[in-house]
C-alpha cells in the first residue's frame, strides 16, 4: 500500500508540475497564446496569474508532505 501511495503522490506532483509549466515562462505556451490573442504584454498576464501560481505551488507542497491527500479522491470512487 505504501508503494502505491508513493506512486500516486508522484503522479499528482507530476500533474501539478506540468500544469505549472504550461502557465509560466519560458515554457508557458498558455501565457504566450493569451498574450498574442489579446494583444497584451506578457508581464501583465504574468502578474495576474501570480496568485494562482502560488496556490498551485502550495497545493503541490501539501500533497508532497501529506501523501494521504493524493489518495483521498480515488478512495472515494
Amino acid at each position: 500500500m505504501r508503494n502505491l501511495l508513493k506512486t500516486l503522490t508522484c503522479a499528482v506532483t507530476a500533474a501539478f508540475l506540468s500544469g505549472t509549466a504550461s502557465i509560466t515562462p519560458p515554457i508557458g505556451i498558455n501565457i504566450f497564446t493569451i498574450a498574442s490573442i489579446g494583444d497584451v504584454d506578457i508581464r501583465r498576464i504574468a502578474l495576474q496569474i501570480a496568485p494562482f501560481l502560488l496556490m498551485i505551488v502550495a497545493l503541490m507542497f501539501i500533497v508532497i508532505f501529506f501523501e494521504e491527500i493524493a489518495a483521498w479522491l480515488p478512495s472515494m470512487m
